[in-house]
């Protein structure tokens, strides 16, 4: 999510605040090495969250079922969290901001990120988080012809997981010079990529209905420029929230299986 001026700060989050130490979860992980089981620590995951109105939503309780700890941090903070604590993967979410506004913290994460991705530390980007990467691997990234929000339809070249319709709400549009990183598409558009430990995505998995609702409520200009495009979405998001989150935990299974660096034992789930 991107250039959003007009949003409420109020934050809409389905898992609550976060702390910014590691949350204690019930169930070991463990591994079984040649018929054998050992514990294992836990994996954890750095959170970027940019923006009090693109929260974690349901990635928050797709990793606290699957056994992650996990931490918060705010914009600019990339670079110290990582210099202070032990992680084994980085998530970046969306924000109101481009990657080209003229903002310190946009440059300072950037520098952060490419050090990440030289040391091959798995990072999941989100809408703006999927912008970052892209530029942080030296690709393209721009204002496109137009907006994509509201639900569109995705093509993937990867399995089913990760097809649409996704939710998405963005007007900044990635390039790459190497398709073959392209995980899903649409006709004009990279929507999904990956390469080595890096993977972006253009739509929104997190999306909520109360997430959605608060985008709504806050962007005018679709409904300026289509006339009925609060109504239409309305009646999309009735239609197509109903399953999503199953959809976008199966999406979060294929990313986080495909990283290297991570434990990949399922832990006990909770009841």
């Amino acid at each position: 999510m991107e250039d959003q001026s007009k949003i409420n700060t109020k934050r809409e989050s389905t898992i609550g605040k976060m702390s910014r130490e590691p949350r204690e979860k019930s169930g070991p992980n463990s591994d079984a090495i040649n018929g054998g089981t050992s514990d294992l620590r836990r994996n954890s995951v750095l959170v970027m969250q940019y923006s009090d109105v693109a929260p974690l939503g349901n990635l928050g309780e797709w990793l606290e079922i699957n056994g992650f700890d996990f931490v918060e941090e705010s914009k600019g903070e990339l670079g110290a969290a990582l210099d202070g604590g032990s992680f084994d993967a980085v998530v970046i979410l969306g924000s109101e901001a481009s990657v080209h506004d003229d903002h310190n913290w946009v440059s300072k994460d950037l520098s952060a990120l490419q050090k990440c991705i030289a040391e091959q530390l798995p990072v999941f980007g989100i809408c703006f988080g999927a912008q970052m990467i892209a530029v942080a691997l030296g690709e393209t990234v721009s204002r496109g012809p137009g907006s994509e929000f509201g639900w569109h339809d995705i093509s993937s070249r990867c399995g089913d997981s990760w097809k649409g319709p996704w939710f998405e709400w963005h007007r900044d549009w990635i390039s790459l010079k190497d398709e073959s990183w392209i995980i899903a598409g649409t006709l004009n558009q990279v929507q999904a990529f990956k390469k080595d430990n890096t993977i972006g995505v253009q739509f929104h998995p997190e999306a909520t209905s109360e997430i959605v609702e608060m985008w709504m409520e806050a962007d005018d200009e679709g409904a300026r420029r289509l006339g009925n495009f609060k109504e239409k979405l309305s009646i999309d998001n009735q239609k197509l929230m109903g399953g999503y989150k199953e959809r976008s935990f199966g999406l979060y299974s294929s990313v986080f299986s495909t990283f290297e660096r991570l434990n990949h034992n399922p832990s006990e789930k909770k009841k």
